[in-house]
């Protein structure tokens, strides 16, 4: 599920966002040049190349731990990489997985200090070398990068294959709460539900 928001200045809470996430996740708000209704996000793919120009606020852990390990920072906005797309979040969505990796119980997170969350949706802002299918402005959503972090800022990099343009029948709210949900819904369905059927 995604955190909603307003307001100038980005405002740090702790929370759960969904029933089932077992952390307590951070949501906030963005500083946006129109006040516009936005949800929390922050930052920068750790993944990714440093663009030394403007910086952004991310919400970041330098040690795992508990959710007071969580930090709102300024950092360097990312730039992509090949394969990359670098995204205006407008939206990140919570999962029971984000508590796993601020607590460094997952086996695919890297090290501290990294961002977290991984489902997004929001605006291309650049596409990296070699990206020919998405350009400046496609609103899009999806996954950041298999690491499952970076999404939490105002600006995250994702890779490329791992995002799609964003339906117009959901909000970038709706949109942030649906990636890892609804592929991990679909691989049971389709991948272990043909080979093992279930029977009602």
């Amino acid at each position: 599920m995604a955190a909603e928001g307003t307001g100038p200045l980005l405002h740090a809470r702790v929370g759960m966002l969904r029933a089932i996430n077992a952390g307590k996740p951070i949501a906030a708000t963005i500083p946006r040049r129109k006040r516009t209704r936005h949800t929390a996000v922050f930052d920068g793919s750790i993944l990714c190349t440093i663009d030394g120009g403007s910086n952004m606020k991310a919400a970041r852990i330098h040690r795992f731990g508990a959710p007071d390990v969580v930090v709102v920072e300024d950092v360097p906005r990312p730039a992509p990489a090949a394969g990359e797309l670098l995204i205006r979040v407008a939206a990140s969505g919570v999962g029971p997985w984000d508590a796993l990796i601020r607590e460094g119980k997952s086996k695919v997170s890297p090290p501290p200090p990294l961002t977290l969350g991984s489902d997004l949706s929001g605006v291309v802002e650049e596409a990296g070398p070699g990206v020919s299918e998405f350009k400046k402005g496609d609103e899009i959503y999806g996954v950041t990068n298999q690491q499952f972090c970076g999404a939490n800022a105002q600006y995250a990099v994702a890779h490329a294959n791992m995002v799609a343009l964003r339906p117009s029948r959901l909000s970038h709210v709706e949109s942030a709460s649906a990636p890892v949900i609804a592929v991990t819904a679909w691989q049971m369905l389709f991948g272990m539900g043909t080979r093992n059927p279930i029977r009602l």
